[in-house]
């Protein structure tokens, strides 16, 4: 079936798992995903804001999931089966200067920012690699152009 210009990409019969998918960024590409026919795991550690928002879409499931432990990651990807498209979205904020932001937040930040994309990228490829499936790790303006008081992030 040839695409009609303006018709919706598909992506029916492809497992898509979304990190952060319970809000804001991720909530809507959970939304996109499901859209265009994928079954879409929504993995958030707010488990009640993944469920909710699983249950509004078709095919969607809520998965469990903190980014920044090691254990909750290995735990949410032993659930899967398959995998073709993951999308490493999760990420938190923090408002501060240099001289503000404590060595705790900043740690926080780099590891749910950054050590997170590793360690998701890394319980995943053994499942995106089977399917010869995909990555999209969402990043964000603020690591081109400098953002007054975010420091850390």
């Amino acid at each position: 079936m040839t695409a009609n210009i303006g018709e919706p990409f598909r992506l029916d019969g492809k497992v898509a798992l979304v990190t952060g998918g319970a809000s804001g960024i991720g909530e809507a590409t959970c939304r996109q995903l499901a859209a265009a026919g994928a079954q879409v795991w929504v993995a958030d550690i707010n488990f009640a804001a993944a469920e909710s928002l699983a249950q509004a879409l078709v095919g969607a499931k809520a998965l469990q999931m903190d980014v920044s432990d090691p254990v909750s990651v290995n735990a949410a990807f032993a659930q899967l089966k398959t995998l073709d498209i993951l999308v490493n979205n999760a990420g938190i904020g923090l408002v501060g200067g240099v001289l503000n932001t404590s060595e705790e937040d900043f740690a926080r930040i780099m590891n749910v920012n950054v050590s997170s994309v590793f360690r998701v990228t890394r319980a995943a490829l053994p499942l995106i690699l089977d399917g010869h499936g995909s990555i999209v790790n969402i990043g964000s303006v603020a690591g081109v152009v400098g953002v007054k008081q975010r420091f850390a992030y």
